[in-house]
Order: C-alpha cells, then structure tokens, then sequence
C-alpha cells in the first residue's frame, strides 16, 4: 500500500482502506489542507502542486492511493 510522505502529517488525511485493492483512500481536501500547512502555500497553490505532482503520477503506480472529493456538484 502507497502512502503520503510525512507519514506524520498526511495519514490524518486518510479516511478509509479499499482491502480488496490494498489502496489507502485519502480526502482530497485534508491532503490540501496539510500542503498548506506543511509548505505555508496558498490555497492556489497547494492545489496546482496536487494535481500537477500527485494526480498526474497515478497511473505510473499499481498501488497508488485513491483520493476522494467530498465537495462537488453533479451537472444536472
């Protein structure tokens, strides 16, 4: 199982486990948050690193974690 590094500070953002993929699921928010934290970025900033330094890796890890966003909106 792949997990954020510091450990310390990004296992907090874990929310839950798929086991029958050994993949931790992480709250996109909270990893946010503690880039923030962690780095004293910018909301803008701390989500242009996520996305470009974290999402965009995923697909080259077979056991890279899920993230999950609590807040969004379906088009109708």
């Amino acid at each position: 199982m792949m997990l954020l590094e510091p450990r310390e500070e990004f296992d907090k953002c874990v929310i839950g486990v798929v086991y029958a993929e050994d993949k931790a699921v992480y709250d996109t928010s909270l990893v946010i948050e503690t880039f923030m934290k962690i780095h004293e970025w910018s909301y803008d900033e701390a989500v242009e690193w996520f996305e470009y330094n974290t999402l965009r890796s995923l697909p080259y890890y077979e056991d890279s974690p899920i993230f999950i966003s609590k807040d969004f909106e379906l088009e109708k």
